[in-house]
């Protein structure tokens, strides 16, 4: 193992620690009674610290002997995570970098704005519930990469179940929900989803694979309409009766 190789590994293991940090946050977060700004402010640090490690590691691949990688003292170097991304964004249209990575570093780049903001603010006295939007989104966005990058499944990279992810989206404000939407069919895209996916029927968004949609991450269930016999999904998990999109006929478990 030469010594980019174990760099990287360095870098995988510190963004792997920060995207389950960050996770966990996400999940305290869904808490009411929690302090909303203690599980905000980790989760805007956790997430771009996370970023920082993988943004540079992918610019390491494309590039071992970028100049960014080595200072001036010609010891290694840790750049600025403007600075990779800034870097990085030159092999759009090779094989190092996708148009949806490309777009996923345009959100990572609005992480230091929110992170220098929030790193040594005092509370504020009224938490906005849209301050960890971009941070979701870009976490999201993250872990999609990562999966296709190693083409491993979230559980077998993080040993936790898929749906835990959910715990994620639920933060996300409503007025950035078509923006986050849009973002994620570009990302299914990029793991192979050529074709336009089922739309799922929670959050509206064409991310179903399986019995998953991969966007809120929300169970679903193939059904027949018994009235006009037209094949639809469900939430598995609602309780009560889901129409049919075409005759608008109550579906009910």
């Amino acid at each position: 193992m030469d010594g980019t190789e174990t760099n990287n590994d360095i870098s995988w293991l510190n963004a792997k620690d920060s995207l389950l940090h960050a996770l966990d946050h996400f999940v305290e977060l869904s808490d009411k009674s929690s302090n909303k700004w203690h599980h905000q402010k980790w989760i805007i640090l956790s997430v771009h610290h996370a970023a920082s490690c993988l943004v540079s590691m992918w610019l390491k691949e494309a590039d071992k002997n970028h100049k960014l990688f080595l200072a001036d003292n010609g010891k290694d170097s840790y750049p600025h995570l403007d600075e990779t991304i800034k870097a990085l964004r030159k092999f759009k249209g090779t094989n190092h970098l996708t148009d949806a990575e490309y777009e996923l570093l345009t959100l990572l780049k609005r992480l230091n704005d929110i992170r220098n903001k929030f790193m040594h603010r005092r509370p504020p006295k009224k938490v906005a519930n849209e301050v960890v939007a971009y941070p979701a989104t870009s976490m999201v966005g993250l872990l999609h990469v990562v999966s296709r990058r190693t083409n491993q499944s979230f559980y077998e990279i993080f040993g936790e179940f898929p749906d835990i992810r959910r715990f994620i989206t639920e933060s996300i404000h409503y007025s950035k929900v078509e923006e986050y939407s849009t973002f994620i069919e570009k990302v299914l895209a990029d793991k192979g989803e050529k074709h336009i996916l089922p739309q799922c029927p929670n959050c509206g968004t064409h991310s179903i694979i399986g019995f998953q949609c991969e966007a809120c991450f929300e169970e679903v269930s193939e059904v027949e309409c018994s009235q006009c016999n037209n094949e639809f999904y469900v939430i598995s998990s609602y309780p009560f009766s889901q129409n049919c999109p075409d005759c608008v006929y109550e579906y009910k478990a």
